[in-house]
């Protein structure tokens, strides 16, 4: 084990560079002996003591202290002393060169992260007195490739062997009563485990992504499955929850695609949202079960007491009785083609068929008032739908991305439509609002959504023409408007909201008009075909990043600009404020000064000046003044401060000591 090499005793590294330095010459390795009137291994003792081999620590040693032997990557053996009952925490952390250990019997607690990184790790014996395997005791222990875990053992703690991706077989000792936190995240290898039936707690991703996972048997002595418990187990095809479990926590097999069939029990009082991924054919909820059902075989879980719909599949059928849908209810059910939503519903939840590409009609009853956030999102088989006049609110991005829709017909009893509703419907060429005396409009047969009071364009489509009674183009109005080839915006829009003309790959033109004074971010980005833009007014407020890479800006005007002109134009273009640098110092931007959004502390900031024309003034007497600017708005202390447009540094100042910009 350790032939050739000198053998050393010490009780740290202070002992063990001193019998190094007496050697005629350093060894490249070499043994530790732990003197024998060591009772402790204290804290840091040989950290980092990347030459040493081999530790043999005596029978006098009963604790290993914490970080002990961390980062000791040289060392490949060490033999523990039948005497030590406790190793601290991190106490060979990182020590990769590790093989095997044998963990002695008088040893009763394993620290947290004890054995963390020990990536060269192969096998392992665990003593029988262990009683606790700490949190990360093992994390990221790769090379194991299995554990047996004895009868003495009662908790294994969070994370403990998470990422242990070369573990293929576990054995859980009798003993066990919990499982922790991600105890057995990602552990890739693992195809199954026997949980035995004294556990009666899965903490909450104890098994979350063990991709490799196709059976595990869950015991009638477990009464909680924890939230993400079997997240992401993409190969488990089968799981019988017993009837002791009264709780499945939220996302608890999420992502589980191979199950197929599940049944809840009567004794499950609580389901946490989106406790099931999508690929479910069959659900049946016990018939003795208080709190859920499955009423006239629906193939759904209802809740009992509200009516309302939590989990749905391809084979669903709502009954008659359902009075909501709730959240991703159906999401991800890309085998669902037609559903019939009955006409007790209200309510629509956010994400209810979030990504049903294969839903190709539905029939919504007047009964419904919501459709929730994202409801339809990515339904790209949906080729028609019609909204009831019952329908008030239709969520952010409740259709976004439906690609196959052709028209749509708002009713007058709609009062709030959310963000980008229809963000990304790519084929829409008609846009309606009923005519009435609603919230909406859509004036002059423009194929566009206007809320009237305001008169702004919330959302338009490809054959949208902009009406000369426009204000503002709203956020993501033409999002992901691919067919969108020009457009033309009237000289009373004042404002291009932010992400409005984004993702509009196929827009070739746009005129802007001199009307406009605030074109915000992303507004006209993402869009490869435009490769220039003219923009008329001198004092129009660009935001960061409002046109794409490829797009030329050009401001053109007849008029000369003055400073005040200047300095509102410059607001928006800097970097963020109050991002600050490692060094402590700023960038700074006027776009974030609230201060400076205020046309009356701009003129007054900058006095007689702001009526000056730039092409009178040097750059000098520019940074001056714009200098006399910021001393005037009140900074905090902040080390040193820098002023940018674009690349061009206008502004650039520190000091060795903090100091603070005050107001005059």
């Amino acid at each position: 084990m350790y032939e050739g090499m000198p053998v050393i005793e010490a009780s740290d590294s202070n002992g063990l560079k001193k019998k190094l330095a007496n050697l005629e010459s350093r060894p490249e390795k070499y043994v530790v002996r732990i003197s024998a009137r060591s009772t402790k291994i204290k804290v840091r003792s040989f950290k980092k003591c990347a030459d040493m081999a081999v530790v043999i620590i005596s029978d006098s040693v009963t604790e290993i202290g914490e970080e002990a032997f961390s980062g000791c990557t040289g060392l490949t053996s060490i033999v523990i002393g039948n005497s030590v009952t406790k190793i601290g925490y991190a106490a060979f952390d990182g020590c990769t060169g590790l093989t095997n250990i044998v963990i002695p019997d008088s040893v009763t607690e394993i620290g947290r992260a004890a054995f963390a990184g020990c990536t060269g790790l192969t096998s392992i014996v665990i003593g029988n007195s262990v009683t606790r395997i700490g949190w990360e005791a093992f994390w990221g222990c790769t090379g194991l490739t299995s554990i047996v875990i004895p009868d003495s053992v009662t908790e294994i703690g969070d994370n403990a062997f998470e990422g242990c991706t070369g573990l293929t077989s576990i054995v859980i000792g009798n003993s066990v009563t919990e499982i922790g936190s991600c105890a057995f995240e990602d552990c890739v290898g693992l195809t199954s485990i026997a949980i035995p039936d004294s556990v009666t707690e899965i903490g909450s991703c104890a098994f979350e992504d063990c991709v490799g996972l196709t059976s595990i048997a869950i015991p009638d002595s477990v009464t909680e499955i924890g939230k993400e418990a079997f997240l992401g187990c993409t190969g488990l095809t089968s799981i019988a929850i017993p009837d002791s479990v009264t709780k499945i926590g939220r996302d608890a097999f999420r992502g589980c695609w191979g199950l197929t069939s599940i049944a809840i029990p009567d004794s499950v009082t609580e389901i946490g949202e989106h406790a099931f991924s999508s690929g479910l054919k069959s659900i049946i909820v016990s018939d003795g079960n208080k709190t859920y059902d499955s009423r006239n075989n629906c193939n759904a879980i209802i809740e009992t007491e509200t009516g309302k719909l939590i989990k749905g599949c391809d084979s669903t059928i709502i009954p008659d009785s359902v009075t909501e849908i709730g959240e991703e209810a159906f999401n991800g059910c890309t085998g669902l083609t037609s559903i019939v939503i009955p006409d007790s519903v209200t309510e629509i939840g956010e994400e209810a068929f979030y990504g049903c590409t294969g839903l190709t009609s539905i029939v919504i009853p007047d009964s419904v008032t919501e459709i929730g956030e994202w409801a339809f999102y990515g339904c790209t088989g949906l080729t028609s739908i019609v909204i009831p006049d019952s329908v008030t609110e239709i969520g952010k991005g409740a259709f976004y991305g439906c690609t196959g829709l052709t028209s749509i017909v708002i009713p007058d009893s709609v009062t709030e439509i959310g963000k980008g509703a229809f963000c990304g419907c790519t084929g829409l060429t008609s846009i309606v609002v009923s005519e009435g005396k609603g919230k909406y409009d859509s004036r002059d047969n423009c194929n566009a959504i206007i809320e009237t009071e305001s008169n702004t364009l919330i959302a338009g489509c490809k054959s949208t023409v902009i009406p000369s009674s426009v204000t503002e183009i709203g956020t993501s109005a033409f999002s992901g408007c691919t067919g969108l080839t020009s457009i033309v915006i009237p000289d009373s829009v004042t404002k291009i909201g932010e992400g409005a003309f984004n993702g509009c790959t196929g827009l070739t033109k746009v005129v802007i008009p001199d009307s406009v004074e605030l074109i915000e971010s992303y507004a006209i980005s993402g869009c490869p075909n435009l490769t220039s833009v003219n923009i008329p007014n001198p004092a129009v407020v660009i935001a960061k990043h409002a046109f794409g890479d490829n797009t030329e800006v050009i401001v053109k005007t007849e008029e000369r600009i003055t400073l005040k002109h200047y300095v509102i134009g410059l607001q928006y273009v800097f970097q963020e404020f109050d991002k600050e640098d490692h060094d402590g110092s700023f960038y700074t931007t006027w776009g974030s000064l609230d201060e400076l959004f205020d046309n009356n502390k701009i003129d007054s900031a900058l006095g007689e000046h702001k009526k000056k024309y730039l092409d009178e003034m040097s750059e000098e007497e520019i940074d001056d003044i714009i200098r006399n600017l910021v001393f005037n708005l009140d900074q905090g202390a902040i080390k040193s401060l820098k002023i940018m447009d674009g690349d061009k540094i206008l502004y650039e100042d520190s000091n060795d000591k903090p100091f603070k910009w005050k107001r005059k």
